[in-house]
């Protein structure tokens, strides 16, 4: 019996080491591994790719041994989804190596069992498909190369590009212009025509007149053969109105007949904004030379005869009343003089007050064009320290009032100290007082409320007249040069005034409700 035992424990002692030697020579990387991760079993590639002689020298070590600890966490988490599963996995396992280099494994994993169909571990091979991977990313990019047909090229080209047939009815097109039109997909425009394309919100007469323009040149073309580049007006779905130069040839067979026309537009929508934006700018900048030159005639011609005006007025002052006292007396005495009305004579004595005070309004007036044309002569070496009060005073003085607008003029005298000129100061508030009166008269009711007030950085001057007031879309654009609303003014008087206020450090702004107030602030830098 012992004989027996002896001879039977022999041929299992073989039997194990005849599996061990398969197990060592086996293909790829066999490995065996406990529910807890401690290794069993390997294979000699397996040991040898590790850095050991002999699979012997595996047993009882764990991943976290062998491996970099986010290699193991990986590979630990893989054995735990077959051992809780108690089913195979199949999974690609990267591992690092020495280089830097990431090598590729393909890994079978499958639950060991006993044989109550308990798990005591897993069973996994592993095959090295790094070069595999490499292969078939190769032959993935070869792929995407061998995709990138004529098609594909024109589709991303970065322009819009159509072709039609002879009937004007759509081939195809690229990406870019099948997005511009609204539509998914380029495949959608096939078979559709140039009034399919324009925006189907737009009033019909207009849809069909952008479709026959397009038609128009289109068949031109095909049928001279010549090509051409023309401007195209085009509205998109989205309503934005875009322009196109379109440049369009025709298409032709092999034997070089016509069979249809290709085309590629350009959206040059901002260069035509910013060539009518420097032509606006050249306009503009004529007209301001205009100005320039017709205040420059206006001077010239008018303030000699103007001055002539208030120095004879000056004179006559010395004399007229002399000469209505001898009328008087003439009159009284029974003389045979000419026959004046009283109302006449009223006049008279005012007349030569009014008419200097007319012929220094004219000439402040010219003084104020030629500052305002002249915006560069403006000398800040002269500014000197002013009082606002005076310059309030002077306007009001100055200024050509009638006798009920006198009355509605209401002035809280108070004072400030500011640098500046006082002309341009004057200027200003000349401006400002004839805007008030305008549209006080426009509105049949108001009245002018000037005051001052200061805070931290600025003293500060209210101009309030409670008119017509002005609309927000106005209110943003009144200090823009050549901006007006008025049949009497030229859209120079309040750009005028803000560059005055900016010389001086300070600045003029404005607030306006629509048929209640305007309020100009006027900040004046505090003088330290």
């Amino acid at each position: 019996m012992s004989d027996i035992i002896k001879k039977n424990s022999s041929n299992t002692e073989k039997l194990r080491e005849y599996y061990e030697n398969i197990l060592a020579i086996m293909p790829g990387h066999v490995y065996l591994k406990d529910i807890n991760g401690v290794w069993m079993a390997c294979n000699n590639i397996q040991a040898n790719d590790l850095g050991f002689s002999s699979w012997k020298d595996c047993i009882g070590k764990t991943d976290y041994d062998l491996f970099t600890k986010e290699e193991a966490n990986l590979l630990r988490k893989n054995d735990l989804q077959v051992i809780n599963s108690k089913k195979s996995l199949l999974i690609e396992e990267p591992q690092y190596i020495e280089n830097g280099e990431t090598q590729i494994y393909l890994s079978q994993k499958v639950p060991l069992l006993d044989d109550d169909q308990i798990i005591i571990g897993i069973l996994g091979i592993s095959f090295n498909i790094t070069e595999i991977k490499k292969r078939e990313a190769q032959l993935q990019q070869e792929k995407i190369r061998a995709e990138v047909t004529l098609e594909n090229v024109i589709a991303n080209m970065p322009e819009h590009v159509f072709w039609k047939d002879k009937n004007g009815v759509l081939l195809g097109c690229n990406d870019l212009q099948a997005k511009r039109v609204g539509l998914s997909s380029r495949k959608e425009v096939v078979g559709k025509t140039a009034y399919d394309m324009v925006a189907k919100d737009l009033p019909e007469k207009e849809r069909r007149a952008q479709a026959d323009a397009i038609n128009t040149t289109d068949f031109e073309i095909m049928s001279t053969g010549i090509p051409q580049s023309v401007e195209e007006p085009f509205a998109l779905p989205n309503g934005d109105e875009l322009i196109f130069l379109s440049k369009k040839a025709p298409l032709y067979d092999a034997e070089h007949n016509v069979i249809g026309l290709l085309g590629i537009s350009f959206d040059i929508t901002a260069e035509k904004e910013a060539e009518k934006l420097r032509l606006e700018k050249s306009t503009l900048e004529e007209r301001e030379a205009t100005t320039k030159l017709i205040a420059a005639s206006m001077a010239h011609e008018l303030r000699t005869p103007l001055s002539s005006i208030e120095m004879g007025m000056e004179a006559m002052g010395n004399i007229f009343p002399q000469l209505l006292e001898t009328y008087k007396m003439a009159k009284e005495s029974g003389m045979n003089v000419p026959f004046i009305t009283p109302m006449h004579l009223k006049a008279f004595t005012n007349i030569v007050k009014n008419t200097k005070t007319e012929a220094r309004a004219a000439l402040s007036v010219i003084d104020m064009l030629l500052v305002t044309t002249n915006t560069s002569h403006i000398d800040v070496s002269k500014f000197k320290e002013l009082s606002i009060a005076q310059c309030v005073n002077d306007t009001l003085a100055r200024y050509p009032l009638q006798d009920d607008e006198v009355n509605i003029i209401h002035w809280q005298q108070s004072d400030f100290v500011f640098r500046g000129d006082d002309i341009l100061m004057t200027h200003v508030f000349f401006n400002l007082l004839k805007n008030a009166l305008y549209y006080i008269r426009a509105a049949n009711k108001g009245e002018i409320l000037i005051w001052c007030e200061q805070n931290e950085k600025f003293n500060i001057l209210h101009f309030k007249d409670t008119g017509l007031g002005m609309d927000k879309e106005v209110l943003e654009h009144i200090f823009e040069r050549f901006f007006t609303r008025t049949r009497h003014g030229s859209g120079v008087g309040l750009a005028f005034c803000k560059l005055v206020m900016q010389s001086f450090g300070g600045d003029i702004t404005c607030e306006s409700v629509k048929g209640e107030y305007t309020d100009f602030t006027l900040n004046f830098p505090k003088i330290k």
